[in-house]
């Protein structure tokens, strides 16, 4: 056993920087024999073990000497926020399955854990915000639909924009302009109000973050305001990241209160 164990190195080969709770992770794992001679049977390789980490063994059943392997294995954690995995166990019951032997290498790494990101139990409605009276549903010109004005052809502009009926009654070539489309936007509203209940506050948490990961996905305009601070909306991916990254860290405030998510124009 002890033979099985000496010279055995491993590194994490593909680890994510982030994850999402409740949902497995793939983590990539190089196993090497640096042993210039002598075999290693029947040993696995697992997490040092970590509160609210669930990941499975890689097992080797043999690896040649100076022979590397690359094996999978799945985490899953239980709870967001950061975890820090210290390294892992190399075990083995070889030869007889009579006992457990094992040693420890550390390896420190931090990954993030963003909320649950799921579907929503009802979708909230896509319409385009409504303009107040009196006020254009149109910021000026764009790449819209709707006709915005007409202005002098020029030589760079497409021949379908051309406004062949004016064309025909001025004799002066004119170019249609459009309107800008109304851009969609909505603000996460997440009152996050302290309580005894820390199971229903995780589950505003997981709202929130899923509402982000909805409209996101829609190319809508998104946008974070809690008790203690707020994030502009902003469009991409980029946005969704640092939502889920404040939502992944978010905490109770001091008041004292029911949590509620709400949406704002």
């Amino acid at each position: 056993s002890e033979s099985a164990l000496r010279k055995v190195r491993r590194r994490r080969v593909s680890f994510p920087k982030r994850a999402f709770k409740g949902s497995a992770v793939p983590v990539t794992i190089e196993i090497t024999n640096t042993k210039r001679l002598i075999p290693s049977f029947s040993f696995h390789v697992r997490e040092i073990p970590v509160d609210d980490l669930l990941s499975t063994p890689a097992y080797v059943l043999k690896l040649l000497a100076g022979e590397t392997v690359v094996k999978t294995s799945n985490y899953t954690f239980a709870r967001r926020g950061q975890f820090i995995l210290y390294g892992h166990k190399v075990a083995t019951r070889f030869p007889f399955g009579l006992f457990l032997k094992g040693k420890e290498e550390e390896t420190e790494e931090v990954i993030l854990v963003y909320p649950a990101v799921g579907p929503l139990k009802t979708a909230p409605p896509l319409n385009r915000t409504t303009q107040a009276r009196g006020q254009s549903a149109h910021a000026g010109k764009g790449d819209g639909t709707e006709l915005f004005g007409l202005r002098d052809y020029k030589s760079s502009d497409d021949a379908r924009h051309i406004h062949w009926k004016s064309a025909a009654r001025t004799g002066r070539l004119l170019a249609k302009e459009y309107e800008k489309e109304q851009e969609s936007r909505v603000v996460i509203l997440f009152d996050n109000y302290g309580g005894e209940d820390s199971a229903a506050f995780e589950e505003k948490v997981d709202e929130a973050a899923s509402l982000a990961a909805h409209f996101a996905s829609r190319d809508w305009s998104v946008g974070l305001k809690t008790l203690d601070m707020e994030l502009k909306t902003a469009h991409g991916t980029d946005q969704l990241e640092r939502i889920l990254y404040e939502l992944a860290l978010i905490s109770p405030s001091g008041k004292m209160g029911r949590p509620v998510v709400r949406l704002g124009a």
